[in-house]
């Protein structure tokens, strides 16, 4: 296996298992917080989809598709102060969505020498941004599923479901055909409507 075709894969492994983390989901319970401080699964879907979209910037050079709110999605932000600023959640999951296939175009055309090349930040090759950016994905996975667990939705699939091919195509497939079924449930940020309501 070549290089290019490696950080693709695993790039591509890392993100459709993060997908399918949220499945099954309701609109109430992406938007919990099971601790006063605590980020939701909707900040944290928005936060791994700028972390996608930095991949794929810094491969293609093309822009940023987030840059509006990337800020938002940012750590270190206070949360009770960025909730009710956020997008509706399926406003989140197709930007990444966008960055993801973004990202993965960039990754299948690139060459071993670009994955090593230099770039603007001269402290991170892109093939050391390639891992960073899949162990990220992998440890908000993890939290996606304690969140779960916490609210009694424990997933059916584990941490990391199969990776061979065929299990990621058709996982990702029924995936797809959930979050189809259900995205128009999911136009909305509640903490959206309660600061308007406290404003009022």
């Amino acid at each position: 296996m070549d290089l290019p075709h490696f950080a693709t894969t695993l790039v591509e492994n890392a993100s459709s298992c993060f997908l399918e983390s949220f499945e099954g989901l309701s609109p109430e319970h992406v938007w919990a917080q099971i601790a006063p401080d605590a980020n939701p699964i909707a900040w944290m879907v928005g936060h791994c989809g700028c972390h996608l979209d930095a991949l794929q910037s810094t491969i293609s050079g093309a822009p940023r598709l987030s840059q509006n709110v990337s800020p938002l999605f940012r750590p270190g932000n206070k949360i009770e102060d960025t909730l009710p600023l956020l997008p509706p959640f399926s406003d989140t999951v197709n930007a990444f969505l966008l960055a993801r296939e973004a990202t993965l175009h960039a990754l299948a055309s690139v060459s071993t020498d670009d994955l090593f090349g230099l770039q603007d930040n001269p402290s991170e090759t892109p093939i050391e941004m390639v891992k960073r950016v899949s162990l990220h994905l992998s440890l908000h996975l993890g939290h996606i599923l304690l969140v779960r667990k916490f609210l009694g939705q424990t997933s059916p699939r584990g941490f990391f479901p199969g990776l061979k091919p065929h299990h990621r195509r058709e996982a990702l497939a029924r995936w797809d055909q959930w979050w189809r079924a259900n995205k128009d449930r999911f136009n909305v940020n509640p903490h959206a409507d309660s600061a308007k309501e406290r404003n009022q």
